[in-house]
């Protein structure tokens, strides 16, 4: 399942926006593997030389980016990219088509339960060490990314249940 970073209105592509706006791509470069930085700064600057040849090359330019920008960021979080969406779940759709409602409200119970634990407990000890170095820092941001994505996620998945169920009652 890709996380909520692959929709249109996720705050990481607001913030891409931003640093186009800006011309600085620094606040951006937080939310890419460090291996993966000069790649991502050397697609912003030819992005930048494109944006300014009109309105359609500036929107084509910033579409590929972000859809790069997206796909390195989640490959970095170990998850595969299927492009930007516009909408937010759509792996709940496809849950829905092959489950029943309780099925699937049961089955995301305990994993969630399980995946928040097991998560939060990654970060709360990532935490206590993140100042003892840059690398500590990294594995704390990794831990944070991995434990707020899941939540995220997991809180998409409920609503979308619950509107489903308002919807059949």
């Amino acid at each position: 399942m890709n996380s909520y970073c692959d929709t249109l209105n996720h705050p990481i592509v607001k913030t891409v926006h931003t640093a186009f706006e800006e011309g600085d791509i620094t606040p951006i470069l937080k939310w890419v593997k460090k291996e993966k930085g000069k790649e991502i700064q050397d697609l912003f600057k030819k992005t930048l030389i494109v944006r300014n040849k009109g309105k359609e090359a500036q929107e084509i330019a910033d579409r590929y980016f972000l859809e790069t920008f997206v796909k390195l960021h989640l490959a970095g979080d170990g998850e595969p990219s299927t492009g930007l969406n516009s909408a937010g779940v759509v792996e709940a759709d496809k849950a829905l088509e092959t489950m029943s409602v309780d099925v699937l409200i049961k089955l995301i119970t305990l994993k969630v339960r399980e995946g928040i634990h097991e998560r939060f407990a990654k970060v709360k000890e990532a935490r206590k060490h993140a100042d003892h170095s840059i690398e500590a820092r990294r594995e704390y941001r990794d831990a944070y990314i991995e434990f707020t994505n899941y939540a995220e996620r997991c809180t998409l998945i409920l609503q979308f249940i619950q509107d489903t169920i308002m919807k059949h009652t």
